[in-house]
């Protein structure tokens, strides 16, 4: 699959939301695990909330959350990388 001007138009981002979700699909069709799990998003989607937080309390430091709970330490899953021309 070529980045075709396309995909511009299609998703956000310059067209890189439109890539990201198509790969989402098409590893779900698959049956491969996503390039990202659950506490990767959680993750990815927390510095917002708690900069407002942050932002709210007068610029105080806010701790960040371990979604994990210390298994991020240990995961050792090797991540797919079956590229098909």
């Amino acid at each position: 699959m070529l980045f075709r001007s396309e995909y511009r138009i299609l998703g956000g981002h310059g067209g890189i939301d439109f890539i990201m979700n198509y790969r989402l699909i098409d590893l779900i069709r698959r049956g491969l695990p996503p390039d990202i799990d659950a506490y990767d998003a959680a993750a990815w989607s927390a510095p917002g909330p708690l900069s407002d937080i942050s932002v709210a309390w007068d610029s105080m430091p806010v701790p960040f959350p371990d979604f994990t709970r210390g298994k991020w330490e240990k995961n050792d899953a090797p991540l797919p990388c079956d590229v098909k021309e």
